[in-house]
């Protein structure tokens, strides 16, 4: 692997790509949205022009070739010596030498590379530093792989064991491997994609499609079709047949792309990729050459939630609710929780119809009066679709939070602020009768319906204690 250039690339156009993982990392992996909003900002920061947003929801790290995503993204910067964005290179590969074969690629094709997260940037003139510390590393692998194998054979030597597989004097080894020279081309629902998340009735998207060479021999003129439900029961070819003019390489993949008029509908609907619809190549496996998938469904996203302090010991929650899926949804469930996702639910909300691409706004009263916070703010959760009983098209975005400024139940006249005036106002209320849910102006701090010595406890407990958000 020889790596170095010593220049500073001109470049200004970028493709982003970010990776969520199937199960939760040790490293907090970001939502593929919050990475992408990341990675926007620094292209925007960095005034590139975005030609190409590409995604792997679910998806392991351990192998590029299965992330449809990852293929198309590198397809797309290969094409243009583009610049690939990534949130960090954990989010590219989770083993060095993927990263490797990676990196490699796009020096080849003189690309370049940046991560957000460590601060790399292949298009600065100190590039070549960061091509010889990968280089050294291959290097260093192969050094290290090459030393143990050797001490392993020495060891078993020194104690007298037969090492297999290493031919030894006067001897034959005879080994017979038969296996027929076959085509197979194949497809899974996974290396389907869309242009955008959310497909919308009346416009056009790119379909891409990942196909795989899992033969033995390489392939040329590969013909793709894309259909509009199944082909076997009336399923509508979507424009022509196209063809992949390649070679594949046996063991390499190529991608197929067409644009699809999303026509009005009532429900989900399939899309359908056939690998040589017509039986024109040799294929040793045609039970994988024909995948489908879902799509175009409701997508339910906490568009803003905000909070504001309406009056002593109330708190006013807004938040607005969007669909910005291609169709409309009834019943859609709204939660409100209090710490966590999963934390006390403090109100739920139906809302009967979410049409596509249309905003419904929620408003809920906070009542903190009886609340006794150790901290100065809470987060609450806004949960879209709860229980998740609506199919969509992202099940990533149905969750938001906002930090709610409170304070100490003491504080009765809710200014951030334990001082002489809720000492004033507690003593205009002493020993009167308390009811809900006034509490003699939230000055019955353990709303026993009277204000009495067990409530003036409180005020002395938290005496000129103050908040964070207090305004002098």
């Amino acid at each position: 692997m020889a790596m170095s250039r010593n220049r500073e690339r001109t470049n200004s156009r970028a493709v982003i790509y970010s990776r969520l993982s199937p199960r939760i990392r040790p490293d907090g992996s970001e939502s593929c949205e919050k990475q992408i909003e990341i990675c926007q900002r620094y292209c925007d920061f960095c005034k590139l022009e975005v030609i190409g947003v590409f995604y792997d929801k679910n998806k392991s790290g351990v192998k590029a070739a299965n992330r449809p995503g990852l293929q198309l993204a590198l397809h797309k910067t290969i094409k243009n010596q583009a610049i690939l964005v990534v949130h960090s290179l954990s989010r590219l590969a989770w083993n060095t030498k993927e990263t490797i074969k990676i990196i490699e690629r796009l020096e080849h094709a003189k690309a370049d590379l940046c991560s957000f997260s460590e601060k790399i940037d292949t298009t600065k003139d100190y590039s070549q530093y960061f091509y010889k510390t990968v280089a050294l590393f291959v290097k260093l692998e192969r050094e290290l792989v090459s030393e143990r194998t050797s001490d392993a054979m020495l060891r078993h030597q020194r104690a007298g064991r037969r090492i297999n597989g290493i031919p030894e004097p006067n001897r034959v080894y005879l080994y017979i491997l038969r296996h027929p020279i076959e085509g197979d081309m194949a497809i899974t629902a996974s290396d389907i994609s869309f242009g955008v998340t959310n497909l919308l009735q009346g416009t056009f998207v790119d379909i891409n499609a990942v196909i795989h060479n899992l033969g033995d021999v390489a392939e040329v003129n590969v013909p793709i079709a894309f259909f509009h439900g199944n082909p076997d029961s009336n399923g509508v070819l979507i424009d022509d047949i196209i063809t992949v003019v390649g070679p594949i390489a046996a063991g390499d993949i190529a991608i197929a792309t067409i644009s699809w008029f999303i026509p009005a509908v009532n429900g989900p609907q399939q899309i359908y990729v056939v690998i040589d619809p017509n039986f024109v190549i040799e294929d040793a496996n045609r039970s994988n050459n024909i995948a489908s998938v879902s799509t175009i469904a409701p997508d339910f996203a906490v568009a803003s939630i905000s909070s504001e302090r309406i009056g002593p010991k109330n708190r006013g929650i807004t938040a607005r609710i969007r669909n910005s899926g291609g169709l409309p949804a009834e019943n859609v469930g709204v939660v409100i929780r209090r710490g966590s996702a999963d934390g006390p639910e403090l109100a739920s909300f139906n809302i009967t119809q979410l049409n596509s691409d249309s905003l419904y706004d929620i408003w809920y009263v906070w009542n903190i009066a009886a609340e006794d916070f150790n901290s100065v703010e809470i987060p609450l959760y806004i949960i879209a679709d709860e229980p998740d009983s609506i199919s969509e098209s992202d099940e990533d975005n149905n969750l938001s939070f906002n930090l709610v400024q409170v304070g100490k139940v003491a504080d009765a006249t809710d200014n951030g602020q334990i001082d002489f005036a809720d000492f004033a106002k507690f003593a205009n209320n002493w020993l009167d009768s308390c009811v809900a849910p006034e509490w003699c102006e939230a000055c019955d701090f353990n709303q026993n319906q009277e204000v009495d010595f067990n409530d003036l406890a409180k005020i002395c407990e938290s005496w000129l204690w103050q908040a964070s958000w207090y305004n002098y």
